[in-house]
Formats: C-alpha cells, structure tokens, sequence
C-alpha cells in the first residue's frame, strides 16, 4: 500500500513516478542510523530545469519538514548538485553519501550542501548530522 506522505507528492507535485523519492517517515536503515533525520524527501530534476540554471546535474529537495535540514535553513525547492564536493545525481546519491559520512571515523559528522533554488539564488548549508548514529 502507499504511504499517505508518497500520496500527498503525487498529489502536488508534477510527479508520476515517485519510486524516485526517499521518503520522509520511511524508514531507511543505514548504518545505524536513519536517513529521515534529515526531514525531507528528494526527487530527480527536470533536465530543463537543470539546463535553466545551468546545472548539468542536482537532486530536488521536496517535502520538507521537520529534521536536520531544515535546522540547518535549507527550504523546499533547494536543488542540491554537491554534497561535501561529490556529485549529486539522483536521491540514491544522496543516501549513499550519507552511509559514507556515517560509516567515517571522527565525532563531527557534517554534509556541506551546494546548490541552487529554482529562482537561480544560489546557496550553501552545513546539515550537522552528529548525535544520529
């Protein structure tokens, strides 16, 4: 069956395929640790879009809520194209980088998000994942 907050997506976003998207409120199990921490789901962008804001590649922040994103002021809309300066293609990108930085040795676990909003305002979070093992 699917999950209301998958429902609401299809409902107000232009999205038919939201298989895409890693969802907020769905556990995803990684490393001990759980990727809803950071309150908000991912979705592919349009190549036209990307093209627009002259990106050749970034992964849409959707969703948002509640979670170390939005502590960190990241909005709806934020297109990511780097986490801590490795490629963002494709939500499963995102998860990825996220089970490495979990996995790495140290206290100080952080995500630098570079990106750009649909409006072409450009910008840069450190999403302080610490305390979520």
């Amino acid at each position: 069956t699917k999950h209301r907050f998958v429902d609401f997506l299809e409902r107000t976003s232009k999205v038919s395929d939201v298989t895409s998207f890693s969802y907020l409120h769905i556990p995803l199990r990684i490393s001990q640790c759980d990727i809803t921490d950071l309150g908000c789901a991912f979705k592919k962008v349009d190549e036209s879009v990307l093209r627009q804001l002259g990106l050749s590649n970034g992964v849409q922040v959707a969703g948002l809520s509640d979670g170390r994103f939005r502590d960190s002021g990241v909005k709806n809309g934020f297109i990511i194209y780097s986490i801590n300066d490795s490629r963002v293609s494709s939500p499963e990108d995102i998860e990825k980088i996220h089970k490495a930085i979990m996995k790495g040795s140290g206290d100080e676990k952080v995500m630098i998000l570079r990106g750009v909003y649909p409006t072409g305002k450009r910008g840069i979070y450190a999403v302080d994942l610490s305390g979520t093992e």
